[in-house]
C-alpha cells in the first residue's frame, strides 16, 4: 500500500518534474532559438545593408560615368571644332562661341565652357570679351595637360565661381594640333550642387549618406549637406578606414565606420568611378537599417517572456515561429522587389544569360533595345539573331570566356524586332550561386548609337568642310600624294589648282553671310561637275578651293578644266531673288615640274594665284620661277617700308601739270619714290600695293601729304609762281578714318592755301560704304581743298556720285589719252568724259600725253588740263624749281620781244 500511495503521491511530482523540466527544456530551447535567431537577424540586417550600400554605389557611379560621359563627348566635339579652326589657320570668334554656346545648350547643367590656346588665354567662351585677358595657364591641370599628350581628359580639385557664388568641379580636355603638338585647353566647371541634387533621388535612410570626393579623400558633395559643414569642399575630414582603402588604390569595398563629421556609426560602400579621380561613398547608418532588427528583437523577447509565464507557451512558440517565418520571408521578397525595381529603373539593359546562350532576365530597357514585349519571344527568335553576322562569333566567344570566370566588354551592332539598328556596348561578369559555382552570366549594356554617330561625324568633319561638305585640306592633301606617287609610276603629270573666288568679300558685305554660304555651296556643286570622278576638290578655306588632277599627259589637259571652270561660272546663280555673277582666279603648280611634295606646290600654286589676280582675275596662270623672284623682291620692299620712314628714304618726285589754254605751269602733281638698297630707286606701282596690304600705307600717305604741303611753301617762299599740288590718296587711308585730320594738320604746320592742296581720289573710294565716304568728303571740302577723281573711265563710273560727292575735276586715264590718235575708241571716249564734266561743271585734266598729235585733239575737244612726258616727266623738287625758274625766264623773255 505503501509503495502505491508513494507511486500515487510522486505521480504529480513526477510529472511536475518532468513537466518543470520539460517547461524548462522548453524554454531553455526557446531562449537559445531566440538568441541565435537574433543574432541572425543582426547579421542579415547587416548583410541587407551592405547589399544595398554596394547597389546604391552601382547605381551612382553609372548616373555619374553617363554625366562625365556626356562632359567628356561635349569638350571633344569643342575640341574637335577648334582643331579644325587651327587646320583652316582662320580663327572666327563669333562662330566658335556661337558654337560653345549650342554646346552648352546641350548641357545646361555645366557652369560653362571656355577654350584657352598654348599660352593659356581664355580665347573663347559666353561672356568671354576679346579685349578680357583671362590667364589659366598657371593652373595645374593646364600645364600638366601641356605637358603631358597622354592626359585627354583631367578634373581639378573643387574651386568657387565668383559668377555663379557656387562651387564647382572643373573639368578640362587637352587640344591637340593635328601634328599632335599641344594647342590648348578646353575647360568647363561641373556645379557641386548638380552632383548633391542627383544624391537625393535614392532612399537612403534618415540618417544615410551620400558623397564624393577625389583621390586625396577631400569631400566634393555631400548628400544631405550637415548643418554643422563649415569648410569648404575639397577638405579631408575622412574616416581613416576610407582614407586607407584610398590609399591603397582599391576600386570598390565596403566597411564599418564611425562618420567623422556627425559622429554617426554607418555601414559605408565605395566605388571609384572609372578613368577620374572620384569616389562614391554611400553610408547606411544603424540606426536606420537596425531599426527594425531591433523591433524585432524586443517582440521576441516578449514573446519568449510570455511564454515562459503562460502555459501555452508551446503554441504560442509555435505561432512565433510561424509569425518569424513569415516576416523573414516578406523581408526577402522586399529585398528582391527592391532590387528588381532598381533593375528595371536602370536605363540601361541588365540581363541575365543562361550557359546554353538562353536569356533568364532582362529589364524593360533591355526589351525596348530589342524590340520586344517579353524575354519569351527574345527566345523564340534567339539571342544570336538580334546580332549582325559579323559579331555574333565575338559575342559567343565572350559568353564562353564569362562562364570560364573572365570578365569582358564588347562593342556590336544589333537589329531590333521593328528593324532598328543600334550599337550596344556591354560590359559581363559571371553570375555565382551560394557554393560559389558560375551559373550563368550577368551582362550590363548600353546604347551607343548616339556616341557612334557623333564619333563618326567627328571623323567626317576631321576630313570634310562642314559647309559646303568637300573634302579639305587634309583630304586634299592625301589625294595628291597618291596622284604624284601614281604620276611617278606612269611617267605623267599631276596638278595642284588654287582657286579663289573674286569679290566674294563685296558679296558678304552687301549681302550678308548666310547667302554667302548658300553662294559658297552652290559654287561647290558645280565645281565638281567641272572635274573628273577621279580628281579631287576640297575646300581650302573661306573662298578658296583646291583641285586635284592626276594622270595628266601634258598641260592641255589642265588647261581645258581650269577654261571649263572659268566658263561655267558665267552662268549667273540665283539666291533668294539675287542674281549674282562671279569668277574665279586660278593659279596653277605642277608635279614634278614645280615641286615634289603638297607643301610646295601648294605654295606655288599660290603663287600663281597671286599673278591671275594682278592680271586682273577671272583668269589662270601657271606657276614660272620669275614669280617666285617677284615674291622674294615683294618681301624685302615690305621689310624695308617698315623703316623707311624712320630713316627718310621716301622721296616725292613732281610731274608739272600744264593749263592747255594758256600753256603755263599750273601745279604739279606729288608722285612718292623709295631709294632701296638694292633695288635702287622703286616706283610706286612697286611698292604702293605692298604697302596696302600691310598697312602701312596710311603713315606714308600722312608723310606724302605733309611734305606735298611743305614743298609747295617752300617753292612760294622761293618766289616762285603759286601752284596747286596734287597728291593721290589710298582706299585705305579713307577706310581706316582720319584723312581729314591728317589733311588739316599738314595745312596747319606747312601754312599751305587749301585752295592749293588737291586731292585725287579713285572711284573705288567712292562706291564702297558710301555714306560714310559722302561724310568724310564733305568735311575735306569744308576744310577748303580741292578734290578730283584719278583715273576716271576705268572703274564704275556713275554721274551720280559724281553729283553727290561734289568734286572738283576729272581726271582721263592716260591709258585712253596714251593711244587716242591712233585708236578712234578712245577717243571717243575721251571726248565722252570732256562733254560729262563740262555738263557738270568739272574741270579735266588728262595725264600720260606724250606726243604732240595727243596734245592737238586734246585741244580740239576742249581739254582744260594735261600733263605727261611730252611737257616733262617727274622729277625731284630741286630739279622742279629749276624747271619753273627756267618756264619763268622764258616767259618773260617771250613778253619782251612781243
Amino acid at each position: 500500500m505503501s509503495t502505491n500511495a508513494e507511486s500515487a503521491a510522486s505521480a504529480p511530482g513526477h510529472f511536475t518534474r518532468r513537466l518543470v523540466l520539460c517547461v524548462l527544456m522548453l524554454n531553455l530551447c526557446i531562449l537559445a532559438l531566440a538568441g541565435l535567431s537574433i543574432y541572425d537577424s543582426h547579421r542579415h540586417y547587416g548583410d541587407r545593408a551592405r547589399i544595398d550600400a554596394q547597389n546604391l554605389t552601382r547605381v551612382f557611379e553609372q548616373s555619374l560615368t553617363g554625366t562625365l560621359e556626356k562632359v567628356e563627348l561635349t569638350l571633344l566635339s569643342v575640341e574637335e571644332e577648334f582643331k579644325w579652326e587651327l587646320a583652316s589657320g582662320s580663327f572666327n570668334a563669333e562662330k566658335m562661341n556661337a558654337f560653345l554656346a549650342y554646346r552648352q545648350a546641350q548641357m545646361p547643367e555645366l557652369g560653362g565652357l571656355r577654350v584657352a590656346d598654348e599660352a593659356g588665354i581664355v580665347r573663347y567662351g559666353l561672356g568671354v570679351r576679346q579685349d578680357q585677358k583671362i590667364d589659366v595657364s598657371q593652373r595645374p591641370t593646364f600645364q600638366r595637360m601641356k605637358d603631358s599628350p597622354s592626359v585627354a581628359m583631367a578634373i581639378e580639385p573643387p574651386t568657387f565661381s565668383r559668377i555663379d557664388s557656387k562651387w564647382v568641379l572643373p573639368v578640362g580636355r587637352r587640344i591637340s594640333r593635328p601634328d599632335g603638338s599641344f594647342g590648348g585647353v578646353v575647360y568647363t566647371a561641373i556645379p557641386l550642387s548638380f552632383f548633391t541634387d542627383s544624391f537625393a533621388g535614392l532612399d537612403i535612410g534618415r540618417a544615410g549618406t551620400v558623397s564624393l570626393r577625389d583621390a586625396t579623400t577631400g569631400l566634393l558633395a555631400r548628400y544631405p549637406t550637415p548643418r554643422e559643414a563649415s569648410t569648404p569642399p575639397g577638405n579631408a575630414d575622412a574616416s581613416p578606414q576610407l582614407r586607407q582603402v584610398i590609399e591603397e588604390g582599391r576600386l570598390e569595398g565596403s566597411f564599418f565606420n564611425t562618420t567623422p563629421i556627425d559622429g554617426i556609426e554607418r555601414f559605408t560602400a565605395f566605388r571609384k568611378i572609372p578613368d577620374t579621380p572620384l569616389y562614391i561613398i554611400v553610408g547606411l547608418a544603424t540606426t536606420d537599417y537596425l531599426a527594425s532588427w531591433r523591433q524585432e528583437s524586443a517582440m521576441t523577447g516578449g514573446l519568449v517572456l510570455l511564454f515562459i509565464v503562460v502555459l501555452l507557451a508551446l503554441s504560442h512558440l509555435l505561432y512565433r515561429g510561424w509569425h518569424r517565418q513569415t516576416v523573414a520571408v516578406n523581408s526577402l521578397r522586399e529585398q528582391r522587389e527592391f532590387l528588381h525595381t532598381i533593375v528595371e529603373c536602370e536605363p540601361e539593359c541588365v540581363k541575365v544569360i543562361g550557359p546554353d546562350g538562353e536569356l533568364r532576365q532582362m529589364n524593360r530597357a533591355g526589351l525596348a533595345m530589342l524590340e520586344v514585349d517579353s524575354i519569351e519571344e527574345a527566345n523564340r527568335v534567339g539571342t544570336l539573331s538580334f546580332i549582325d553576322a559579323e559579331y555574333r562569333e565575338q559575342f559567343s566567344r565572350l559568353n564562353a570566356r564569362v562562364l570560364h570566370g573572365d570578365s569582358g566588354r564588347l562593342e556590336y551592332r544589333i537589329r531590333g524586332m521593328k528593324g532598328t539598328l543600334r550599337w550596344l556596348e556591354t560590359h559581363a561578369s559571371p553570375l555565382r550561386n551560394a557554393r560559389g559555382d558560375i551559373t550563368s552570366v550577368v551582362a550590363v549594356t548600353r546604347d551607343i548609337t548616339e556616341r557612334k554617330s557623333a564619333n563618326e561625324q567627328i571623323e567626317f568633319l576631321a576630313y570634310h568642310d562642314a559647309l559646303t561638305k568637300l573634302p579639305n585640306r587634309l583630304m586634299a592633301k592625301d589625294h595628291m600624294a597618291m596622284a604624284m606617287s601614281y604620276a611617278q609610276r606612269a611617267g605623267a603629270k599631276a596638278a595642284l589648282l588654287f582657286l579663289d573666288l573674286d569679290d566674294f568679300k563685296t558679296i558678304n558685305d552687301t549681302l550678308g553671310h548666310l547667302l554667302g554660304d548658300d553662294l559658297l555651296k552652290m559654287i561647290a556643286v558645280r565645281l565638281r561637275e567641272c572635274i573628273n570622278p577621279t580628281d579631287t576638290l576640297s575646300r581650302h578655306g573661306g573662298d578658296e578651293f583646291l583641285v586635284v588632277l592626276s594622270d595628266m599627259r601634258d598641260f592641255d589637259g589642265m588647261i581645258d578644266v581650269a577654261e571649263k571652270i572659268s566658263a561655267c561660272m558665267k552662268r549667273p546663280y540665283s539666291i533668294n531673288g539675287h542674281s549674282l555673277l562671279s569668277s574665279f582666279s586660278i593659279g596653277i603648280a605642277v608635279y614634278p615640274d614645280d615641286g615634289n611634295d603638297f607643301e610646295t606646290l601648294l605654295k606655288k600654286a599660290g603663287t600663281a594665284l597671286f599673278q591671275a589676280k594682278l592680271a586682273g582675275r577671272d583668269i589662270y596662270r601657271f606657276y614660272a620661277e620669275q614669280m617666285n623672284i617677284n615674291a622674294g623682291e615683294d618681301l624685302r620692299i615690305r621689310t624695308h617700308l617698315g623703316h623707311a620712314l624712320e630713316f627718310d628714304e621716301f622721296v616725292l618726285h613732281y610731274q608739272p601739270q600744264i593749263d592747255l589754254a594758256s600753256g603755263a605751269v599750273i601745279g604739279a602733281e606729288a608722285l612718292i619714290r623709295l631709294q632701296h638698297d638694292e633695288l635702287g630707286l622703286v616706283p610706286p606701282g612697286r611698292f604702293i600695293p605692298i604697302a596696302e596690304a600691310c598697312g602701312l600705307i596710311v603713315p606714308i600717305g600722312a608723310w606724302v601729304i605733309r611734305e606735298a604741303c611743305r614743298q609747295a611753301v617752300a617753292w612760294r617762299d622761293a618766289g616762285l609762281p603759286g601752284l596747286v599740288i596734287a597728291v593721290n590718296l589710298s582706299s585705305v587711308q579713307f577706310q581706316r578714318g582720319g584723312i581729314e585730320k591728317q589733311v588739316a594738320q599738314a595745312l596747319t604746320e606747312s601754312g599751305l592755301d587749301p585752295g592749293c592742296l588737291e586731292l585725287e581720289l579713285t572711284e573705288s573710294i567712292l562706291i564702297q560704304d558710301t555714306e560714310n565716304v559722302l561724310a568724310t568728303v564733305a568735311r575735306l571740302k569744308a576744310l577748303g581743298v580741292k578734290l578730283s577723281i584719278d583715273d576716271f573711265g576705268t572703274g564704275y563710273s556713275s554721274l551720280s556720285y559724281l553729283k553727290r560727292f561734289s568734286v572738283d575735276k576729272l581726271k582721263i586715264d592716260q591709258s585712253f589719252v596714251r593711244n587716242m590718235a591712233d585708236n578712234p575708241s578712245d577717243a571717243t571716249i575721251v571726248r565722252a568724259i570732256i562733254q560729262i564734266a563740262r555738263s557738270l561743271n568739272l574741270k579735266t585734266i588728262a595725264e600720260g600725253v606724250e606726243d604732240e598729235r595727243s596734245l592737238k585733239l586734246l585741244n580740239i575737244q576742249r581739254c582744260d588740263e594735261a600733263q605727261g612726258f611730252h611737257f616733262a616727266r617727274p622729277m625731284p623738287a630741286d630739279e622742279f624749281a629749276a624747271f619753273m625758274a627756267e618756264r619763268v625766264a622764258n616767259s618773260q623773255l617771250s613778253g619782251v620781244e612781243e
